[in-house]
């Protein structure tokens, strides 16, 4: 039955479709590892760093979509910095997905928004600032959107809130309204929940959505099946069953969290075609990672977890204790 649905030709999406349509079944890549914060990569972005090869990934990207995937993600350590971006990207678009990349924007440039441009669907800029004030970071931000919506690129911006910056929310929803961003995901950590609803009213009517990240028990009710997962393990697409999907540097395929515990895994790239790995894992691995959901839900639902706990950071912690 799996492979059945592998044969399907890849559904062209459009961003309107896709938005319209709620979430999208999303890919997300990791190509790069630590090393390439201090080296540079070969064409094939490989050479002396930790970066998965282009001729591995292009394979798994154009069987992602055929396994149900709308959109590739690409994310972790910098992914502007991967020499063959370019080409995974039009793999993506050719294989009919959507297209995003986040980047903490530091190395956006005319070279690497060229990349970008007519590749990428949106981009998002992913700001974290433990212990430092927004406003310095977002005005050195600015001058680069300001390259990335003049190249046609759409922008959105991911936030890190703590209980040091999150006073500043106001600042970034405003900078943002300048610079014609109209989405920013929140991702408060250890924030005082009286604070963060306080910071939140004042936001009322900025016209920007405003997408909380965190595990806040009506968000857990009211959202209960994408966490829990779907009870149809068998007929359903892979995309149905794990979503996001992830690929690392190192060709680990992983469900849903990058650090989830091996047991969990769908197993890498260098050992079979995506398509193959997915096949040999819903044999034992998708109801062990159904039990995982059920269990790691349970343990959120209770009132001692913090209402601003991380759901991949829960999800991971549960998957390390013994079995």
């Amino acid at each position: 039955m799996a492979q059945s649905q592998c044969a399907e030709a890849p559904r062209v999406m459009t961003l309107d479709r896709a938005q319209s349509a709620g979430r999208m079944a999303t890919l997300r890549v990791h190509p790069t590892g630590r090393a390439m914060a201090r080296s540079r990569s070969s064409a094939n972005g490989a050479a002396g760093t930790d970066a998965i090869d282009f001729s591995e990934l292009a394979p798994a990207v154009s069987h992602g979509a055929l396994l149900g995937y709308q959109m590739l993600q690409v994310a972790g350590r910098e992914p502007l910095l991967y020499r063959p971006l370019g080409r995974l990207l039009d793999v993506a678009k050719q294989s009919g997905m959507l297209t995003g990349v986040t980047t903490n924007g530091l190395v956006v440039c005319p070279a690497t928004v060229k990349v970008l441009a007519g590749r990428c669907d949106v981009v998002t800029l992913s700001v974290s600032t433990p212990g430092t004030e927004f406003s310095a970071v977002l005005s050195e931000l600015g001058r680069r959107v300001a390259m990335l919506t003049e190249a046609g690129l759409l922008v959105n911006l991911e936030v890190t809130l703590t209980g040091y910056n999150v006073g500043d929310l106001g600042t970034v929803v405003s900078w943002a309204n300048e610079q014609g961003i109209r989405s920013i995901r929140l991702q408060p950590r250890k924030v005082s929940s009286t604070t963060f609803q306080q910071v939140m009213a004042e936001q009322t009517g900025s016209g920007i959505a405003l997408d909380v990240d965190a595990l806040m028990p009506l968000r857990l009710q009211e959202h209960s099946q994408w966490f829990l997962g779907p009870d149809d393990l068998e007929t359903l697409s892979l995309a149905r069953i794990i979503d996001p999907l992830l690929i690392l540097a190192d060709g680990a395929v992983v469900p849903l969290a990058a650090d989830l515990d091996d047991r969990y895994r769908l197993g890498s790239l260098r050992d079979g075609a995506l398509t193959t790995l997915a096949r040999r894992w819903r044999q034992e691995g998708a109801t062990r990672l159904a039990q995982l959901r059920r269990e790691t839900y349970r343990m959120c639902m209770h009132p001692s977890v913090p209402a601003f706990a991380s759901w991949t950071e829960e999800l991971t912690r549960r998957s390390k204790l013994a079995s």
